[in-house]
């Protein structure tokens, strides 16, 4: 879980290039001056978007210092003295003001009345959004949701003590379960559908790292570490508030935190140990090299109903020395021990979907590790996890009622001439043998440029069809309702294994609502997504 938070604090920093690229046209007579190029003023925009663009910059640049010496003090070093970053913020910079910008405009989309001819997956966002801050009806839930959850499982053996059946726990089933109930079935190893990494119209099973708490970062410092410690208070408590007696907690868990720490240290050795993580493996082969994991049964478990596994099925393995650690470590780990990771892992799961109360343990730990002295407004949560499960339903929704069209041709004509350029200054080098020059511009001309949304997204008919068999009630409690939505994207992506792989089905669909920009290596395909064409990053009015 902590991994997750550091690289969602980090992720952005990988796009900084948008930013800087975004004011860089400001500062070109600026460096043409300072290298001894004479400056062309007449060529200088003077439009009002241009001049609005220009104050912005200046407000936040620091003139002062010498762009020679130091030019991110020179472009952004007012912008501390302009901002502040609200307690319930983790920081502030373009991506989030914007994001900020978007989010207000969703809420407007949901909030607005349903009528007999509002489309089905309007219905299911707002339903969604009405589930989701329904404060009331979490309280009267309370925590039997994820009690229910429990007994379906087993029980929590922190929780149930003695009473706690040890013959019946089986940590294959314990998965099968998970899976049946829409809960993630990758707290020991990853099971995922993908696309062949040297064939990308190939679909392929892969096995590979686990899904893991806290993981190594902070495991691998000792028990002293103030993280760690804090990650086993944040278990304690739980247990605590869901009935354990606390001196009990603090014995009963300390060993599966220890099992959390193997399995870490185990997927950091693989990390190290294995340099080519391309292993292909038939099923039979999987059951010859680890054979206390009943392979063929795990797989059809999982796939069942919509895709059936023979032993001749080709597995992509990137976790060898794993699955051999693990091994060992299942044959020397009590089935107690296990159950309870196991059983932590479904409660950090479902925590986010709880009320109040039994949150608090959870909102303490996030805010130990990201410095935010409140929590994220519950409006923002609701969307947040609506734009990460009905991302086509809120993205046609925003492209409908926010997003004009010139810009994504703006943007489409932006990105040829930029196409056009690199494939002139690519035919011009001189150190690049005539081979490689020609791969790369084979790669250039391939490539995808997917701009703004893509347009099935639109088509009300052809979504109202993928979802035809999916449904939101709206008595469901907000754990139950996730779950749901988990499930039913499941057996969408297991169906999958069955046809090659089309970028146009609607199950890839990229989120016009993401306010960032990427490549996707594995497909030579540039994304734009519409969010991000505004503000610093893109104007139509501005200069291209």
């Amino acid at each position: 879980m902590a991994l997750k938070i550091i690289k969602k604090l980090t992720k952005q920093k990988y796009h900084l290039f948008l930013k800087r690229g975004s004011i860089l046209f400001f500062f070109i007579i600026y460096f043409s001056s300072c290298n001894g190029f004479p400056t062309q003023i007449e060529n200088v925009c003077r439009t009002l978007e241009c001049n609005k663009t220009a104050l912005r910059v200046l407000k936040y640049m620091d003139a002062t210092e010498n762009p020679c010496d130091n030019f991110y003090k020179f472009a952004c070093g007012n912008f501390l003295n302009y901002t502040s970053i609200l307690d319930d913020q983790e920081k502030v910079d373009t991506f989030s003001v914007i994001t900020g910008k978007v989010l207000e405009q969703l809420e407007i989309i949901v909030r607005e009345k349903i009528s007999p001819n509002t489309p089905k997956r309007l219905k299911l966002v707002k339903t969604f959004y009405d589930i989701c801050m329904n404060e009331t009806a979490m309280k009267q839930y309370g925590t039997n949701p994820l009690k229910d959850k429990f007994n379906k499982l087993g029980g929590w053996p922190v929780l149930e003590g003695t009473k706690w059946n040890e013959d019946a726990f089986n940590w294959t089933n314990t998965l099968y379960t998970l899976r049946e109930m829409g809960y993630s079935f990758n707290y020991l190893f990853n099971l995922e559908v993908a696309t062949d990494l040297k064939n990308n119209t190939r679909r392929v099973i892969n096995l590979k790292m686990p899904e893991l708490g806290l993981g190594f970062l902070f495991t691998s410092k000792g028990l002293e570490d103030k993280t760690v410690k804090n990650y086993r208070k944040y278990m304690v408590d739980v247990a605590v508030l869901l009935g354990a007696d606390r001196e009990y907690a603090e014995k009963e868990l300390i060993n599966s935190f220890l099992l959390e720490v193997v399995l870490d240290n185990s997927s950091l050795q693989n990390i190290i140990k294995i340099g080519d993580t391309y292993n292909e493996m038939t099923v039979t082969e999987l059951e010859v090299k680890y054979p206390s994991i009943p392979w063929l049964e795990y797989f059809n478990k999982i796939f069942q109903p919509h895709f059936n596994v023979d032993k001749n099925q080709k597995i992509f393995v990137y976790i060898p020395y794993y699955l051999s650690e693990f091994e060992k470590t299942m044959n020397t780990t009590s089935k107690r021990t296990l159950a309870n990771y196991m059983l932590w892992r479904v409660f950090i799961d479902s925590v986010a979907y709880l009320n109040d109360e039994i949150r608090e343990p959870q909102i303490e730990f996030t805010n130990s590790l990201t410095g935010q002295s409140k929590e994220t407004p519950k409006s923002k949560q609701c969307f947040d996890n609506i734009l990460l499960y009905l991302s086509h339903s809120i993205g046609a929704l925003y492209v409908k009622n926010y997003f004009n069209d010139a810009i994504k041709n703006n943007t489409r004509e932006l990105v040829n001439h930029i196409e056009s350029q690199l494939k002139v200054t690519l035919e011009k080098l001189d150190w690049m043998d005539e081979e490689t020059k020609k791969n790369a511009l084979d790669k250039v001309n391939a490539i995808t440029n997917r701009i703004a949304y893509d347009d099935g997204i639109l088509d009300d008919d052809k979504m109202n069809e993928a979802y035809k068999n999916f449904d939101l009630s709206e008595n469901s409690s907000y754990l139950d309702m996730i779950l749901s939505i988990r499930l039913f994207k499941y057996n969408i992506t297991f169906k999958l294994l069955k046809s090659s792989f089309d970028k146009n089905n609607s199950s890839f669909y990229m989120n016009p609502t993401i306010v960032n920009a990427f490549y996707l290596a594995n497909y030579n395909e540039m994304i734009l997504p519409a969010a991000v064409l505004q503000g610093n990053f893109f104007n139509v009015d501005r200069p291209r």
